[in-house]
């Protein structure tokens, strides 16, 4: 291990700048003492930005060195993950309730970001209630089982279980084009 200090005052308070592993691995930090960036070779680098004064992240760039690929995680003041940014194709949102439960998910177009790709809601009890992408919605029960799902024009089904269990009781299927339904009773 190798560490690299910088005293910039020259005072006998030294600060830690760098830290290099026997594989090239390697940390740099900012003279607060947060990591500022981790490189590991032929592989990725994550760079990261903070709120003002504080060691919490308000930005991460991770850049995967062999494709050149870039993501961009942005932070709140709560450390909770707010956006997602993957360069030239999607951008996901996350909304929060005052609690850490995630209220909604929200994909949209790198390219077109008034074009919502996916939405998904969550229940104040952090469940999965529902999910929508274009053409296609489902909605989920409380315990995280599908209870309605409907492509767009093309048909809808309806799912009952029996109590709390994954057991099917009873599915609907209507074809939208026809008109027709049919009803499973297990």
């Amino acid at each position: 291990e190798i560490y690299s200090y910088t005293d910039p005052n020259d005072t006998s308070t030294w600060t830690l700048e760098t830290v290099i592993m026997p594989d090239g691995y390697t940390i740099d930090y900012d003279a607060k003492g947060r990591m500022v960036k981790e490189t590991v070779p032929g592989s990725y680098t994550v760079d990261y930005e903070y709120y003002d004064l504080t060691p919490i992240v308000q930005r991460k760039i991770y850049t995967d060195l062999s494709t050149g690929e870039v993501i961009t995680y942005e932070y709140d003041p709560l450390s909770r993950l707010k956006k997602e940014i993957h360069e030239d194709t999607i951008i996901t949102l996350r909304y929060y309730r005052q609690t850490t439960n995630v209220r909604r998910v929200i994909g949209v177009s790198a390219s077109d970001p008034t074009s919502e790709l996916f939405r998904i809601e969550y229940r104040r009890d952090g469940t999965l209630s529902e999910k929508i992408e274009p053409g296609k919605v489902t909605t989920y029960d409380i315990l995280g089982r599908i209870k309605y799902w409907r492509i767009e024009g093309v048909s809808e089904t309806f799912v009952s279980y029996q109590g709390e269990t994954d057991k099917l009781a009873k599915k609907i299927f209507v074809d939208l084009v026809t008109g027709n339904s049919v009803i499973y009773i297990f």
